[in-house]
């Protein structure tokens, strides 16, 4: 078991217990790890906004792959480079920012893992993950 697996665990249920407390007594499914099905130019562009958001405010670029065969994305800030080419600091120190995806009911949700905060993706399509994916 890593050391992400109980933070992990730990935000998958408060997510549940807050969609839980959203939706009233309606049966609803745990947030479960989740890729993108399908993705529309809306669903990109709310995915790049959402990201962007979530990192408070950043300009990040992202492929259109993203999600697409993981229910994590790492986003890297890019490196700084000088009039020769070369890194100015010589090496990236920063850890990348990681997200997930999740489905919760119909709804997918994006977490960034560093902060805790989300966002629930409304033009995106989700399914959920394989355990072996």
């Amino acid at each position: 078991m890593s050391e992400q697996t109980p933070k992990i665990t730990a935000k998958l249920s408060i997510l549940a217990a807050l969609t839980i407390g959203m939706m009233g007594c309606q049966l609803i499914q745990a947030p479960e790890p989740a890729h993108m099905s399908a993705i529309t130019q809306k669903a990109y562009t709310e995915l790049q906004q959402s990201v962007s958001q979530l990192m408070g405010g950043q300009r990040v670029y992202i492929g259109n792959s993203a999600f697409q065969n993981s229910h994590i994305l790492a986003i890297e800030r890019e490196p700084k480079v000088g009039p020769d080419g070369h890194l100015l600091q010589g090496r990236v120190m920063e850890k990348p920012t990681i997200f997930h995806l999740l489905k919760a009911s119909e709804t997918c949700i994006l977490i960034n893992t560093k902060t805790n905060e989300s966002i629930a993706l409304l033009h995106a399509q989700c399914q959920i993950t394989k355990r072996d994916e």
